[in-house]
């Protein structure tokens, strides 16, 4: 039996063995609407009546099945080398696919995302939402019997990039996070509480400005497409923003790092010194002394990068006193340089 692939995700293509269909095969929209519906189909198959109900709705039962024969004659020519045994089928009330090895994407997307899931690795949620492209059948758009299956996929893509962008932000990796927001905000424009998520990742990598300009956008998007405007969290949270008081997340010491290190690159100092402030306060009795003198330095340079050498001073102390290592006591002396 041949081998059978179907692309449902993005555009239609079909390849039976080492042979692909030409796209001039499928110029007749029932023939190709007939393969897609059977490749959706739980164990791809379907009644007769099914078919008729989905493709032929406005007819009566002896056309719709006259007009079912002549689909099936089509696909099978387009499908098949030879008089199409083996990979399409009619048996009694019964249409299927039946290729030796049936391999349809949905289902490959399907299984990549349960693998994602299992792993819990970003790599592996970024394979799977890959092979979504640009979802199911664009060709298809207005076709009553794929709406349904169209809804589901999506709906499995955006709990997947979700599910990513939580991963991502709980490494410390808030610029991929946010790169995975703005996919969910152009997948779903209208959803606030992906642009409260936006807003909130913005403002902990300390992009104050970006997170206020986000929900100016906001505002605007949702008086003007809903007539509403944000909801009292997502208000709450830009008068935080705006006042500097932002809720902070419960990271880990590592993670506060890289947080502090991306509000210095951002020139928010304030954001750095409390991010790298809660970096020594999450720390254990277990933290390598280099790491603690590395973070004590960091403190000490985000309070010069404000002016405050007075405050500075302590962290530097300590840095100095913890400093064993000769590249961290040689970074610990150029600050105590420019603290001098």
């Amino acid at each position: 039996m041949a081998q059978l692939r179907i692309e449902l995700l993005g555009r239609f293509r079909v390849s039976v063995g080492d042979r692909a269909v030409p796209d001039r095969v499928w110029r007749r929209r029932k023939p190709a609407a007939l393969v897609k519906l059977l490749a959706l189909a739980p164990a791809h198959r379907l009644h007769r009546e099914q078919i008729m109900d989905a493709l032929w709705p406005e007819l009566g039962p002896a056309a719709a099945a006259a007009n079912l024969r002549k689909s099936l004659h089509h696909a099978r020519r387009a499908l098949d080398v030879g008089d199409g045994d083996g990979v399409l089928s009619s048996d009694g009330e019964l249409v299927a696919l039946t290729a030796g090895e049936l391999c349809v994407d949905v289902a490959a997307f399907r299984t990549a995302l349960a693998a994602a899931r299992r792993s819990a690795e970003p790599d592996e949620y970024r394979r799977a939402v890959d092979l979504y492209r640009q979802g199911l059948l664009p060709e298809d758009r207005y076709e009553d019997w794929a709406s349904g299956p169209r809804e589901e996929l999506h709906v499995e893509l955006l709990a997947a990039l979700e599910e990513l962008a939580g991963l991502l932000e709980a490494r410390g990796d808030l610029d991929g996070a946010t790169e995975v927001v703005r996919r969910l905000l152009g997948a779903e424009p209208l959803r606030e509480e992906f642009h409260t998520a936006l807003i909130r990742l913005h403002a902990l990598a300390g992009r104050r400005a970006e997170a206020l300009r986000d929900y100016e956008h906001l505002t605007r998007l949702l008086a003007r497409e809903l007539g509403t405007e944000p909801s009292a969290d997502t208000q709450r949270l830009y008068e935080e923003v705006r006042a500097g008081q932002a809720r902070e997340p419960e990271l880990t010491a590592d993670l506060w790092e890289r947080v502090g290190e991306l509000r210095v690159l951002s020139g928010d100092a304030p954001g750095a010194t409390k991010a790298f402030l809660l970096a020594l306060d999450a720390g254990d009795a277990s933290s390598a002394v280099t790491r603690t003198a590395a973070l004590e330095r960091r403190c000490a340079e985000a309070w010069l990068m404000q002016h405050r050498p007075g405050a500075a001073a302590p962290h530097l102390a300590e840095a100095e006193r913890l400093a064993t290592d000769p590249a961290e006591a040689g970074r610990v002396l150029r600050v105590r340089a420019n603290h001098a």
